[in-house]
């Protein structure tokens, strides 16, 4: 029954597949990418293509020939690895398992590193380490992947995943920051869908840019993460004085937000999911939203500057002007006055740019968190469910690192220039130079598509277990010490492995 089973689980894993067929222009780089998954599902190490051809139990020539075969799956123009999560995303964001708050899906971002240690491997540069903990360094050489994922709950068993709807390769080619991308990739899904979501990000993504594109999409993104420490706002200005002389002021008095707690009497109790939390919400003016203050320019831009101006030979002009120059401006010869013209008929005046964003400052057993929304109208409560929803996503960072090993790929190609492989050693000018050529970019198709594809993967085995999570536990071959929850993603996938082998050994 066992073994009978084990091929049923696989026959499901493959008719959710069957949505990416439109993705391939031949059927045979589709049976080859089955053929991928399976092997991932039942290899036993995991150094690269090799691991799949030792877990197929081929020998020889056909080794050999599945080998190459693979290799050529990820280099072919018949997919690309956009297009096929395209097709994938539209499948998950219709699924009923979406979790909802406030009447909007909930999608989750964040950004991670892959560490890669090759010489000629494309995407590769150095990472400065940004994560809160002491075990890793503080540069290190490796690529950095940005991923959306949609947030799943079992309504029984409410048990969350986090199913990858997005996952590429930040490119630091200057056109969007590494917090304003995920949110436009957010936008765009949105669109696609047609459905209005929620955007969850952490303190990184708290930035003007990332908020201004946002609040862009005019309602179809509302983006939601933790404020800093240090945060501060603005309450609304005075009301202007009739009379009065001068600009209008856009900002009130400055509010910081961390003091907020101190104030307990202000705050409200309440009772969210069998948790008792203290919040206090507020509408405040953000100076992130302000497009009229000039951005101070970076050390950067100082010294293209500075080159700029020494290769013309015009000096940066200092202090008050000569003398001899308000001289001679004042005794030069007055020009003839144009006539006068008829005055522009006065135009209207532009709507105020709103500034407002929605501070909620909460307190649970857990500490103290302040949380910044584009949604002004959400309440403190799914604010705090919202931002509970966001350790999913370092779930599926686990499982897709630690289980799937989604980031072991080893392409590279002969067309990138040898770097060094001391961290720090090539500037990363230097090192984003090398990835221009036509065999590069195939090697950087190649590391993205095996990186959707372990993504893709990763999903199936989540659908698998909100959709037959029971079954799965009741027929399983597997001793678990925990039972009456959804199965998890490394569960399904020693299941399927261990049901598989039992196959190949009766084969034999």
């Amino acid at each position: 029954m066992a073994e009978n089973q084990g091929k049923t689980w696989w026959k499901k894993l493959q008719e959710q597949a069957a949505c990416l067929r439109g993705g391939f222009s031949r059927e045979r780089p589709y049976q080859l990418m089955l053929q991928f998954l399976e092997l991932v599902l039942t290899r036993r190490d995991y150094l690269g293509i090799s691991s799949l051809v030792r877990a197929s139990g081929k020998t020889g020539k056909e080794s050999d020939s599945l080998y190459h075969a693979l290799l050529g799956l990820f280099r072919s123009k018949a997919w690309t690895p956009s297009g096929l999560m395209k097709l994938w995303r539209a499948r998950q964001t219709q699924s009923p398992h979406l979790l909802r708050i406030g009447g909007r899906a909930v999608i989750v971002g964040d950004h991670t590193h892959a560490i890669k240690d090759g010489c000629r491997m494309a995407g590769v540069r150095n990472l400065h380490q940004n994560s809160e903990t002491s075990s890793k360094p503080d540069i290190a050489r490796g690529q950095t992947w940005g991923c959306l994922a949609v947030v799943k709950q079992d309504e029984q068993t409410k048990t969350t995943f986090a199913t990858p709807v997005m996952m590429e390769m930040h490119r630091f080619d200057g056109a969007l920051s590494m917090t304003e991308r995920p949110v436009a990739e957010a936008v765009a899904i949105a669109e696609e869908s047609g459905e209005a979501m929620q955007l969850v990000f952490d303190a990184a993504a708290c930035t003007g840019p990332a908020f201004k594109t946002a609040r862009a999409s005019k309602g179809k993104i509302e983006l939601t993460t933790r404020a800093a420490k240090n945060a501060v706002a603005f309450k609304e200005p005075e009301a202007r004085r009739p009379g009065q002389r001068g600009p209008s002021k856009i900002y009130g008095d400055k509010v910081k937000l961390i003091d907020q707690f101190k104030e307990k009497d202000d705050f409200v109790v309440e009772t969210v999911d069998g948790v008792e939390i203290r919040h206090r919400k507020l509408i405040l003016r953000s100076p992130m939203l302000c497009t009229t203050r000039k951005k101070a320019p970076s050390a950067k831009e100082k010294k293209a500057r500075k080159a700029a101006a020494k290769a013309s030979g015009i000096k940066p002009k200092r202090g008050r002007p000569r003398k001899d120059a308000v001289i001679q401006g004042a005794t030069a010869e007055p020009q003839e006055m144009a006539p006068p013209q008829e005055m522009a008929p006065p135009q209207e005046m532009a709507p105020p740019q709103d500034l407002r964003l929605a501070y909620f400052c909460i307190s649970s057993p857990r500490g103290d968190i302040v949380l910044v929304s584009t949604d002004l109208s959400m309440s403190a409560a799914d604010a705090h469910r919202l931002y509970k929803s966001r350790p999913v996503i370092e779930n599926l960072f686990r499982v897709y690192k630690h289980v799937l090993h989604g980031f072991d790929s080893h392409f590279w190609s002969g067309a990138i220039a040898k770097a060094s492989r001391r961290t720090g050693a090539d500037a990363n000018d230097k090192l984003d130079a090398r990835f221009k050529s036509p065999l590069a970019q195939d090697a950087l198709k190649a590391i993205e598509g095996h990186a959707v594809l372990m993504s893709i993967l990763c999903g199936m085995l989540q659908e698998l277990s909100l959709t037959h999570g029971e079954e799965i536990l009741k027929d399983s071959p597997l001793w678990m010490r925990s039972q009456g929850q959804s199965p998890s993603e490394f569960l399904i996938a020693m299941i399927i492995q261990a049901q598989q082998l039992k196959q190949y050994q009766a084969a034999a």
